[in-house]
């Protein structure tokens, strides 16, 4: 009997690396070496550095054409399993690579899935179908990065990095629109009556890890889909009892604000306030045209990247047509649609698609998550995975999530 494997497919984030996900790596090859199972690690590297401006239609195409790659060589032990890990912006890269395989029949589904017409009929897979187990992301912006508190420094920030971050810049950043209607791609991929609500829908568990503070990029509501009001103060979130105090500190509760676990707080003082304060504005008038000049020459940079690519993604053992572009282009999702018609099973959307977040807000909870809320002291949208070795403060979230949150396939029996 052939052994069953387990493949996990990891995303970085933007101008991210696979070294980024080094620690998680280690953490479930570990996991998997206890309980005795097989489990392979595909740490994408397709899209790394400035190739991650492609944005996530552009990218997520990338990893549909690598995960299918996979699946069909006969050469390695085959795939009976799937679980998807994302950090940050690969969290939207492989939302969408998940709709793709979904619309396209890849996902053996669950008895409590509906069934939809797929693009292609299972009998003329290149591959068996396979089960879909966890989906998880930390600190990604699942309906957009726009930052919340009205200013001119952030207009500003809207305006510029929707330009010099390129495709994917204007995509986080709601200034987009797809070539499906014309639709945000954050609302297009959160749409119930399309395949990649649809096809998050199939996983056993789906899962969210958000920071409540300190993180500069990715705010808690997008990160975690949970709208707190009013907005907790640094110290009231110094004051969320923990979860796991002994193995787990970094974990609160946001449910309440008295607990066993209060920690002791020291106010700031107005001087230590006044002096805060200054190092910052100094810090910004020194790091904003650095920065600015840097985003500038990779933006440059990615326009002379700018090619056609016409992998050929090995999903069908009669179509030959299907690449890259074609998955990029949306026109498959037309195609789809148009084949399965209006959803019969999917309540009415909550609200119409007015292309602001509220839409992709209130359509992904419509499905549930296991929600996890991270307190971070320092840049926090590095130390919630462990990004490097200098990023450390929240190494117990990672843990956190393979020892108690992650279905293995022991949990499936």
């Amino acid at each position: 009997m052939k052994p069953q494997v387990h493949l996990w497919v990891l995303h970085h984030g933007l101008w991210g690396n696979p070294d980024h996900l080094t620690y998680l790596t280690e953490k479930i090859t570990a996991k998997a070496a206890d309980t005795g199972e097989a489990v392979e690690v595909m740490n994408i590297a397709a899209n790394t550095g400035t190739f991650s401006y492609g944005g996530v239609d552009g990218c997520g195409a990338k990893a549909v054409h690598l995960v299918c790659e996979r699946l069909a060589d006969t050469r390695q032990p085959p795939v009976t399993h799937i679980s998807f890990v994302g950090y940050s912006l690969g969290g939207l890269i492989l939302r969408y690579a998940i709709g793709v395989l979904y619309a396209h029949g890849v996902f053996q589904l669950q008895d409590d899935t509906e069934e939809t017409s797929p693009l292609i009929a299972p009998s003329d897979l290149a591959f068996k179908r396979i089960i879909p187990v966890n989906f998880v992301t930390f600190a990604s912006p699942h309906v957009g990065a726009v930052r919340e508190t009205k200013s001119a420094f952030n207009s500003a920030f809207h305006s510029v990095g929707s330009v010099i971050i390129a495709r994917s810049g204007s995509q986080m950043l709601l200034r987009d629109r797809s070539s499906f209607e014309k639709r945000r791609i954050v609302n297009v991929m959160a749409d119930p009556q399309l395949p990649f609500w649809k096809g998050l829908k199939a996983f056993k568990r789906r899962a969210l890890y958000g920071n409540l503070t300190n993180d500069f990029f990715v705010s808690h509501r997008t990160s975690t889909l949970v709208d707190v009001t009013p907005r907790l103060e640094p110290t009231q979130i110094k004051r969320l009892p923990q979860l796991h105090p002994e193995d787990y500190p970094s974990l609160v509760r946001i449910d309440e604000l008295e607990g066993a676990n209060e920690i002791e707080i020291e106010e700031d003082t107005d001087d230590k306030k006044q002096a805060t304060s200054a190092r910052f504005r100094m810090a910004m008038i020194i790091f904003i045209p650095i920065g600015l000049t840097f985003l500038t020459f990779r933006r440059l940079f990615w326009s002379l990247l700018q090619v056609h690519e016409f992998s050929k993604v090995v999903i069908s053992k009669k179509t030959t047509a299907l690449n890259t572009n074609n998955l990029h282009n949306l026109g498959w999702l037309k195609t789809w649609r148009d084949k399965n018609g209006p959803s019969t099973t999917v309540a009415a959307p909550v609200i119409p698609d007015d292309g602001t977040w509220e839409y992709a807000f209130q359509q992904l909870n419509q499905l549930s998550w296991t929600r996890m809320h991270v307190r971070s002291e320092f840049r926090a949208h590095a130390t919630i995975i462990r990004r490097a070795e200098t990023s450390k403060g929240n190494e117990d979230v990672v843990p956190h999530y393979v020892d108690t949150v992650a279905l293995f396939l022991k949990d499936l029996k």
